[in-house]
């Protein structure tokens, strides 16, 4: 019933529009450290599981962050395998950071690790303020072409400053096929679809009009725009804006609040455990099938298939089941309006009851359930994009 009615889906990115099959395409790295020694020290920041090691590599099964899953292959396939370490401490991705970090021992010596966000690596980094922008251009430029871009930065000691920049490492994420003409299709139906994503504005744009997101009127907002919206003011850009990058969980959360404020119908999607709170703030809360334990319990249902054209397809059954509920109902009041007339006017006129509760029951057998099951299963309106009033869907 709340599919049905939904006016508003936030959707992630990763995963949900894409096939979440993350490929490392380019390393581009600094100080002329060679692509061997750059991905040894990447590999060093890992923590994902490989399920069945002894089988091909384009074989194997790999449980762990995708990116992670993308820097061991590619290791792999160049012949490099992870090295045990004396791991001293790991700290997890998370948005406020953006990045991931791991502490280990080496010949005596404490070791740093990061990989994230190059912006935020290269704010921690050694190097001179003229060279940071240059690779920030560099960083914009292959985000705008549909990369995602990740750094990687090592230092010594526990600190996470004067770390050396090692480089970039561009990653391609393919669109799912048949997404583009789901979100055309419940665009049209009158549901608002805006992406929410944790990435690079580049990539997340490039997403978006691969998909049909932006279409000339479309606009972007970054979460450090946010920041510097007040509600009201961002109440007033929800209307024109598709995709929000860089967002944090709180992001997400405040999203839901305002697009509810605004009396729509929120579907929100997410897969981790800082999208619990959206999740649970929304109309109706989806969790993905490869998402954590954590946001599956927050939602109300989970996509086994994490698909976005499973949302669409799940929307349109939820109004096609309080389509046949409306037409059940109206067609059993009014065929039962005429009986209730004929028992009313001869109360009223004082009259015997025409006819028995047996015949009532008798008549209603046949004429009621009969074509009101077959209401009930019918398949519902196959023009599902043209129910539109004044750009929402009637519903």
């Amino acid at each position: 019933e709340t599919l049905g009615s939904t006016s508003v889906i936030l959707t992630d990115k990763t995963g949900t529009l894409t096939e979440a099959k993350m490929e490392l395409v380019k390393i581009i790295s600094q100080n002329h450290i060679s692509e061997k020694e750059f991905l040894e020290e990447a590999l060093k920041n890992t923590d994902a599981i490989i399920e069945n090691p002894n089988a091909k590599i384009s074989e194997w099964k790999i449980a762990g962050n995708p990116l992670e899953i993308a820097i061991i292959k590619k290791a792999a396939l160049l012949g490099i395998s992870p090295k045990k370490l004396k791991v001293l401490e790991r700290f997890p991705f998370t948005h406020e950071n953006k990045f991931s970090a791991i502490i280990f021992e080496d010949a005596g010596a404490k070791k740093i690790v990061l990989l994230g966000a190059p912006e935020t690596l290269l704010k921690l980094s050694n190097l001179e303020k003229n060279k940071k922008s240059e690779i920030l251009a560099q960083t914009n430029k292959y985000a705008f072409e549909g990369a995602r871009v990740l750094g990687l930065a090592r230092g010594f000691g526990n600190t996470f400053e004067n770390l050396e920049f090692l480089g970039l490492m561009l990653m391609r994420d393919p669109v799912r096929a048949g997404v583009a003409r789901a979100v055309k299709q419940i665009n049209r139906s009158g549901v608002k679809t805006a992406i929410v994503t944790g990435d690079h504005q580049g990539t997340a744009e490039y997403v978006a009009r691969e998909l049909g997101f932006i279409d000339g009127k479309g606009a972007v907002l970054t979460g450090e725009d946010l920041a510097h919206l007040t509600d009201d003011e961002l109440k007033n850009r929800l209307d024109e804006t598709t995709v929000f990058a860089r967002v944090s969980p709180q992001d997400k959360f405040r999203l839901v609040k305002i697009f509810k404020e605004k009396g729509e119908i929120v579907a929100v999607t997410g897969d981790g455990i800082n999208d619990a709170p959206a999740l649970k703030a929304a109309d109706i809360g989806i969790a993905v099938g490869s998402g954590t334990d954590v946001a599956k319990s927050a939602a109300d249902l989970v996509i086994l298939d994490d698909n976005f054209e499973t949302i669409v397809a799940a929307i349109e059954e939820g109004r096609r089941i309080m389509d046949n509920i409306r037409k059940v109902v109206i067609y059993l009041l009014s065929n039962s309006l005429d009986e209730l007339l004929l028992i009313s006017g001869s109360f009223l006129a004082s009259l015997a009851i025409p006819i028995s509760a047996l015949q009532i029951l008798f008549v209603n057998f046949f004429t009621d359930s009969f074509p009101a099951i077959a209401l009930a299963f019918e398949d519902g309106i196959d023009k599902f994009h043209e129910r539109k009033v004044e750009g929402r869907a009637d519903i």
